[in-house]
C-alpha cells in the first residue's frame, strides 16, 4: 500500500511545491511509483506537470461532488511513473464548498480509496499556505507530513502553529498522521542567515530534521519556467542531486 504523504508549511514561500514535484521525480528514479496531488489553489504543480485546462474535471471537483472519483482525473507526466491529480482555479473556491459538507475535514481521505493508494508506492500532496480546509484536507489523509522550511528567520514564525495544527488532526480529527521530518530548504552558504536558521533547527528539532539540505540553486528557479522537473532541465546539478538525496532518506525512514 502506498505511503501517503503531505508536503506542508503553512508559510508560503518556503519551496513547498519545488519540493513536492522534484522530490516525486525522484523517487520515481528510484523505481517508486509516484502520484502527486495538488491540493495548492495557485496550482503551480499542475502548470508543471499537466496541461489542465480551465474547464477539465481536476481536485475540486473530486473534493466538492460525491459522484467524481479521484482516478478520473489522474493523468500521466512528462516523467514515467509519476502521474498527477491536478487543480485549477475553480480549488480556490474549495475552502467555503467544503464549510457545509459534513465530515468536510475527511472529504479527501474519503476519496483516497484503496484502489488508487495500491496503484502507487508514494502519494505525495502539495498543499496550500495557510492552515484552512484544504491543509486539514490534507493531514487527515496522510499517514506523514513533511516540512520544507526556508533558511530565513520568517519561515521558523509559523512552524508552532503547524505543530499544534497536526496535534488537533491527531486528538480531535482522529487523524494519524505523524512527521516524517522538516527539510531545510534554499540554504545558502554565503549567507550568515541561512547558517543560524539551520543551527536553529537542529537546536529545536534535532532528529525531526532531515540530514538532506536542499541548496539555494538556479537551475531550480528556472526549471519551472520550462514546465520540467529539475531532472528533465538539468539532471547534474546541486538541485538535482539534493533533492535525490531526500528521496533516499525519506525511502529509508519510511521503510
Amino acid at each position: 500500500m502506498g505511503k501517503i504523504i503531505a508536503i506542508a508549511n503553512e508559510k508560503g514561500g518556503t519551496g513547498k511545491t519545488t519540493v513536492a514535484v522534484n522530490l516525486g521525480a525522484a523517487l520515481t528514479i528510484r523505481g517508486m511509483k509516484t502520484l502527486l496531488l495538488d491540493l495548492d489553489p495557485q496550482g503551480n504543480a499542475s502548470y508543471m506537470l499537466s496541461r489542465i485546462a480551465e474547464d477539465d474535471p481536476a481536485m475540486y471537483s473530486v473534493l466538492a461532488n460525491g459522484d467524481v472519483q479521484l482516478s478520473s482525473i489522474i493523468q500521466s507526466t512528462a516523467t514515467e511513473n509519476l502521474d498527477i491529480a491536478p487543480s485549477n482555479l475553480h480549488l480556490a473556491g474549495a475552502e467555503i464548498q467544503l464549510a457545509s459538507m459534513l465530515g468536510r475535514e475527511n472529504a479527501l481521505k474519503r476519496k483516497l480509496t484503496a484502489e488508487v493508494i495500491n496503484r502507487y508506492d508514494f502519494l505525495l500532496i502539495d498543499t496550500s499556505p495557510s492552515l484552512g480546509l484544504l491543509t486539514i484536507n490534507a493531514l487527515n489523509a496522510a499517514d506523514y507530513v513533511v516540512i520544507p522550511v526556508s533558511c530565513d528567520f520568517l519561515s521558523l514564525v509559523g512552524l508552532t502553529l503547524l505543530f499544534d495544527t497536526i496535534r488537533i488532526c491527531q486528538e480531535q480529527l482522529g487523524s494519524h498522521v505523524g512527521v516524517l521530518g522538516l527539510v531545510a530548504n534554499r540554504y545558502d552558504r554565503r549567507e550568515n542567515v541561512s547558517e543560524e536558521v539551520l543551527k536553529s533547527l537542529r537546536t529545536q528539532f534535532n532528529q525531526l530534521l532531515f540530514d538532506t539540505i536542499i541548496r539555494v540553486n538556479v537551475r531550480l528557479k528556472e526549471a519551472p519556467s520550462y514546465r520540467q522537473t529539475i531532472f528533465q532541465y538539468d539532471p547534474v546539478c546541486p538541485g538535482a542531486k539534493d533533492h535525490m538525496a531526500l528521496a533516499n532518506e525519506l525511502i529509508r525512514k519510511v521503510a
